[in-house]
């Protein structure tokens, strides 16, 4: 399938910015609609949407070993969990649609959404220069400063353990790689 090596040949900065290209169209459009009040509790669940179609597509480049008798494949539990995210979100959106939410509180303080949705696509990008381990770290002090969180050494206990955790869970259990970074590879 073509457009899965699309998707699948995708920097991940490259695929942030469709995402939000794709959900600023959909919050104008809702924006000017009768839903305006339930702007956030639809953008939300329509993202995670968007993400698993991606990733639906992107599942057709995965592996098909023809020798397997029970029939599944490599695509076969990915595929599983996107359809379990469709059917909740559409249900979510049917609740919506009825007026069994509530409407969206009032705005608080936007600009701090922004800047750690603009924290997140620098960290995105940093992944290929300084790794994803340095990136978290300096994503997660950086996003708890901003929520004017001031303890510093509950700030770097707090990264370096997720740092660890995610180590230990992708590296040394899934056997799953993270970026360590082209600046990082001359030292390696």
């Amino acid at each position: 399938m073509e457009i899965s090596s699309f998707f699948a040949n995708m920097k991940p900065y490259q695929l942030i910015l469709i995402i939000v290209f794709i959900q600023s169209i959909l919050g104008f459009i809702i924006w000017k609609s009768k839903y305006r009040n339930y702007i956030g509790q639809i953008l939300v669940p329509t993202t995670i949407l968007t993400l698993a179609l991606v990733f639906y597509v992107i599942t057709y480049q995965f592996p098909n070993m023809s020798g397997l008798s029970s029939g599944t494949t490599a695509a076969t539990v990915p595929r599983l969990w996107i359809v379990l995210i469709l059917l909740s979100t559409i249900v979510y959106m049917v609740g919506i649609a009825r007026g069994r939410e509530k409407e969206d509180p009032a705005l608080g303080r936007i600009d701090i959404v922004g800047l750690v949705i603009v924290q997140l696509i620098v960290s995105v990008i940093l992944f290929e220069y300084i790794g994803y381990y340095i990136s978290s770290v300096l994503f997660l002090v950086t996003c708890m400063y901003l929520l004017e969180y001031r303890k510093i050494k509950v700030m770097a206990i707090i990264s370096v353990s997720w740092v660890v955790f995610t180590y230990f869970i992708f590296y040394r259990i899934l056997y799953v790689p993270l970026p360590i970074g082209t600046i990082l590879e001359f030292f390696i």
